[in-house]
């Protein structure tokens, strides 16, 4: 939309584009480029993908001259995570009392600065979710870098949202929890600094909240829907400092969302 006519309430006309592939991202856009850049990662998967669609949106201000052409980047393979499991605590059992981990799309904008779009998902690490984040290259359709975040061995991770700096600094905040350990459902965060190895895991963060150690039971669905979105989005103070927000548990029938603050 060409918002100086949005704000001052002129008229608009928006173009529409059928038939893309899976759910679009869009960007937050910290540079000049002329284009924006969007990717999708289809949602099911089957035993796993291998590719995520990019899509170059030019001149997107004016309605009747942009244009929206498609790309494929080739990422290594992936696949859908397993739902989540709750600690073994009252009614809950780690096999009949699950939290949806959703699939693996991105669900999260996307974070545009140069030539380099920063995105998160979650996928199946073996038996466990996980997210994984990348780094792409929007000019040559690759992969700069990538890597899982989860908070130990045995967790399950998912939830996940993704900020970067102009400077390349990476903050995260996402859901964990341990099955069979007294651990429900956190939110965490944690992060990379530009001058990190490229292609390594990142941290386990630190615990911003956790919820209280109860069975979360609010209806008879047999996988509890989980904290479709997060967010966290860089400080307009402090480039060092992101705020995020994502679920947490107040009590076995009723969530409530947590707003935080971390920083370098």
């Amino acid at each position: 939309m060409a918002k100086a006519r949005l704000y001052n309430g002129l008229s608009f006309s928006v173009p529409r584009y059928d038939g893309l592939v899976g759910t679009l991202a869009p960007p937050i856009v910290l540079d000049q480029n002329r284009s924006a850049y969007l990717v999708a990662a289809p949602a099911f998967l089957p035993p796993g993908g291998s590719t995520v669609t990019k899509y170059t949106l030019t001149n997107a201000s004016n309605a009747s001259g942009a244009t929206l052409a498609s790309s494929t980047i080739r990422v290594p393979v992936y696949s859908v995570p397993p739902n989540a499991p709750q600690p073994t605590v009252g009614a809950c059992n780690a096999t009949t009392n699950l939290v949806d981990t959703l699939d693996a799309r991105f669900v999260n904008a996307s974070t545009q600065t140069g030539s380099s779009l920063f995105q998160v998902h979650t996928v199946a690490l073996g038996s466990f979710a996980a997210p994984k984040f990348y780094e792409f290259n929007t000019s040559t359709n690759t992969v700069v870098q990538s890597g899982f975040v989860f908070a130990g061995s045995s967790s399950f991770d998912w939830n996940a949202s993704i900020a970067a700096t102009t400077a390349k600094n990476v903050f995260v905040t996402w859901t964990s929890d341990l099955a069979t350990a007294t651990t429900a459902p956190q939110v965490r965060f944690s992060g990379r600094l530009v001058s990190d190895p490229l292609n390594t895991n990142l941290g386990p963060g630190f615990v911003l909240v956790s919820s209280p150690l109860v069975c979360y039971n609010p209806s008879t669905d047999n996988v509890e829907r989980w904290g479709d979105y997060s967010a966290v989005t860089i400080d307009p103070l402090s480039s060092l400092r992101a705020w995020g927000v994502n679920e947490k548990i107040i009590n076995g029938t009723t969530w409530g969302t947590r707003i935080g603050n971390m920083g370098y």
